[in-house]
């Protein structure tokens, strides 16, 4: 897991974005732990302006962990879809 804006910015400058953007969580990640006051809307947003992959994500409402608010808007805003409620689990 990728503690802080630091590690990602030095896992991109390296060249792998594929840990990157997934490590980042949200507020569903370790981020809490090991950063006394995350700024994850600023931590995402230079993943996404550094290049990071979006391939497969989706907002999901069925997601057991999903991004703050402020996340989820700011990914909606660079074009991450939302996707509809899994039928089966009632969502």
């Amino acid at each position: 897991m990728l503690r802080d804006r630091d590690d990602q910015r030095a896992t991109l400058d390296a060249g792998d974005d594929s840990v990157a953007l997934d490590s980042a969580g949200g507020d569903g990640g370790m981020g809490r732990a090991h950063a006394p006051d995350p700024d994850w809307p600023a931590t995402i947003g230079a993943l996404l302006d550094a290049g990071a992959s979006t391939d497969g994500i989706a907002l999901s409402p069925d997601d057991p962990k999903p991004p703050s608010p402020e996340v989820a808007a700011l990914l909606r805003a660079r074009g991450i879809p939302d996707q509809e409620a899994d039928s089966t689990t009632g969502g």
